[in-house]
């Protein structure tokens, strides 16, 4: 005697669609995670900008001639010389002012082959949070001098 075959369990269908639910669902979760924020993009931006300061400076050292980073505010970029090589934008939630020394072309920081500099601060604002990014100019060094204390940028 055979006994007839049980009605129980899902239809293919019915997998499908609950499939289809959960990589909807996490398709729209994973995107809202790495939507960039401002003030991520304040971070990186304010980690690439001492970045390149330093880089800078070391291609100075290692080359013998001065190295100028160029500052492009019409533009929003950062960048290498006039052509503005390996250039970092400055993001739309940022405003960036720069002190420099007059006697330059350009906006921007000189960096010499004995280690100094022309010096400058960039001043690097979000909001009402305000922070500085010092270059001295006897020692080309860069260094963070918080004024407001931006959400733990590169230090």
């Amino acid at each position: 005697m055979s006994r007839p075959p049980s009605q129980s369990g899902f239809s293919l269908l019915e997998v499908l669609i609950v499939l289809l639910v959960v990589s909807a669902a996490t398709a729209i979760t994973t995107s809202a995670m790495f939507r960039p924020s401002p003030a991520k993009d304040e971070q990186r931006f304010a980690r690439d900008l001492k970045s390149m300061m330093e880089d800078a400076r070391g291609s100075a050292l290692r080359t013998g001639q001065a190295t100028h980073v160029v500052f492009d505010p019409e533009r929003k970029l950062v960048g290498l010389g006039d052509a503005l090589a390996g250039a970092i934008e400055i993001p739309e939630s940022v405003r960036v002012r720069l002190t420099y020394d007059d006697d330059l072309a350009r906006p921007g920081i000189a960096f010499f082959p004995d280690g100094g500099s022309t010096g400058g601060t960039f001043e690097i604002e979000r909001g009402d949070q305000v922070r500085h990014l010092e270059i001295d100019w006897l020692l080309g060094v860069t260094r963070w001098r918080d004024g407001g204390g931006l959400s733990n940028a590169s230090q």
